[in-house]
């Protein structure tokens, strides 16, 4: 087990304290209990006045301690943390001077996840155990933990909420997260896709939803058309598929192209689709199903995860998990490159005067001069971000985060205007209504919020 350290004791000596503690059960429970009042806390003076324990008292600790360690190697080998936890903490209780016991507690809190603990655990096994194998074993915990994170010198403003009261309601259905959503051109529809492979219409008056199945995959992606008549949806299973969003039946499913669908969109004039693949972003015609243009990525760990196209429908955004944004002129072809993020991006939109162009990257969202390819500004989450929407007046940018919240910033000011707290999962996907009046919201809960903006 990672940075579970080997139990080195004598086999022997172990058997024979078991066989002890077997005929003597309350032999560790009072040692335990003489010790622990003994080591308690208090002050450096009270510490010295109290007797020390005689040699054969500090054996009999290690012995029992011993018991209590080898029942944690038993729940390491079950892979129960909470138990190798319990278990080496009631070792230190009885004997405070065992550093294989110190390295087990900090290789479980390591695996948890609380850092701090495994670090205060695995520095106490080092002072404990300067040399040999637990200083090695404490020595390589503190290694993987990596340097200790500095403390902001300065206290950290607190963020505004957005009242709980701007809920307007949550749409329950799916049985699996909400991974995309969007709003029909009228703001009488919302589309949903999610991991349950379905997409839901959702009529916004009734609050009813019509399912449309077929997708053997995930749903990353739903867009509509301009008209509103066609909603397009992009699956893991390769496919985008075209619905009638009267009917709710298949209109067509477009061929087979570089892999798991990311991301599908509509061009503003409504006859091209783009759709962002594992390999490439292909361009469709859709009165015909035929394809009319594509940009291919090769290399190792490629892949879209965002399109989107400009507002005058010339030029298409797309998002790489190679940290890259490339923006790719449709007639002429040409593409060029913004300069290279550090992690991957997850989402691309553009303003709707197409003067701006905001991009996601880890905790990141930068916002770029689409023309000359310039940043503007710079605006950063404590989390990552998942999925950006402008609002219709391009001045306030919806971001997903991954800290169970949906955040929206002035992208005027770069100033964090609301704090959308509802969902009990990180949000996957946002869109605003065409009025700028409702903000959806889905998540890996498998619940859509929507929201009232004013």
């Amino acid at each position: 087990m990672l940075l579970l350290p080997d139990h080195r004791q004598s086999s022997d000596t172990v058997n024979r304290a078991n066989a002890k503690a077997t005929r003597h059960p309350g032999v560790a429970l009072a040692l335990g209990c003489l010790l622990t009042g003994f080591m308690a806390s208090g002050s450096p003076a009270q510490r010295q006045s109290q007797p020390q324990a005689s040699p054969a008292a500090r054996r009999q600790a290690r012995r029992s301690a011993m018991l209590w360690v080898k029942r944690a190697e038993i729940a390491s080998i079950k892979n129960d943390l909470n138990a190798i936890v319990a278990l080496s903490r009631k070792a230190i209780q009885i004997d405070p001077t065992y550093a294989l016991a110190y390295n087990y507690l900090g290789g479980a809190y390591f695996r948890q996840g609380k850092s701090g603990l495994a670090r205060v655990a695995f520095r106490k096994a080092l002072a404990l155990s300067p040399t040999g194998p637990d200083a090695q074993t404490a020595q390589r915990g503190l290694k993987m933990l990596g340097p200790e994170p500095r403390r902001p010198i300065t206290k950290k403003r607190p963020e505004p909420l957005y009242p709980q009261s701007y809920l307007m309601a949550a749409l329950k259905g799916h049985t699996s997260g909400v991974l995309s959503v969007a709003f029909s051109p009228d703001r009488r529809t919302l589309a949903s896709g999610s991991n349950d492979q379905t997409i839901r219409l959702w009529n916004l008056t009734s609050g009813q939803a019509q399912i449309l199945t077929g997708h053997t995959d995930r749903v990353d992606a739903v867009a509509f058309s301009r008209d509103g008549r066609t909603l397009a949806s992009g699956s893991r299973d390769e496919t985008v598929r075209l619905w009638n969003t009267q009917t709710g039946q298949l209109q067509q499913t477009l061929p087979r192209r570089s892999g798991a669908v990311t991301s599908v969109a509509f061009s503003p004039g409504g006859r091209t689709l783009a759709s962002g693949t594992v390999g490439a972003v292909n361009l469709w015609d859709i009165a015909t199903g035929k394809l009319i243009g594509q940009r291919k990525e090769t290399g190792r760990g490629v892949g879209f995860s965002s399109v989107a196209f400009s507002p005058d429908g010339q030029t298409v955004a797309s998002a790489t998990l190679q940290g890259r944004v490339r923006l790719w002129h449709v007639r002429s072809g040409h593409v060029r490159m913004l300069p290279r993020h550090r992690l991957k991006v997850t989402s691309v939109a553009y303003a709707p005067d197409g003067r701006t162009l905001a991009t996601a990257s880890g905790g990141e969202v930068r916002l770029w001069d689409p023309r000359s390819g310039k940043l503007r500004g710079l605006m950063s989450r404590s989390k990552g971000v998942a999925a950006l929407a402008f609002a219709p007046g391009g001045r306030i940018l919806a971001c997903a985060s991954r800290d169970r919240a949906v955040v929206l910033w002035d992208t005027q000011s770069g100033q964090l205007r609301w704090k959308l707290i509802g969902h009990l999962d990180g949000p996957s996907t946002v869109a605003f209504s065409p009025d700028g009046r409702t903000l959806a919201s889905g998540s890996a809960d498998a619940i859509v919020n929507l929201w009232r903006i004013q």
